[in-house]
């Protein structure tokens, strides 16, 4: 996929103040999504958006367009 995280999404969520945790106890995001953000995978749009407000990033500090990403 094209798309790559510019920043480490749970790092940035701890940074925040948002420890795994937390966000479980507070029912911040689903277990799913959480393992999605640990392995750096896509996530959906509002969960994206979730993401945005709880740190206070835009879309574009968060993510990338690789054009040509090698395959893993």
């Amino acid at each position: 996929m094209p798309l790559v995280w510019r920043l480490n999404p749970l790092q940035l969520l701890k940074d925040c103040g948002y420890t795994t945790y937390r966000i479980r106890e507070e029912k911040i995001f689903a277990q799913s999504t959480l393992a999605k953000l640990r392995h750096e995978e896509p996530i959906a749009w509002s969960e994206l958006e979730k993401l945005c407000q709880l740190t206070g990033k835009s879309p574009g500090k968060l993510i990338a367009f690789v054009k040509n990403k090698p395959s893993e």
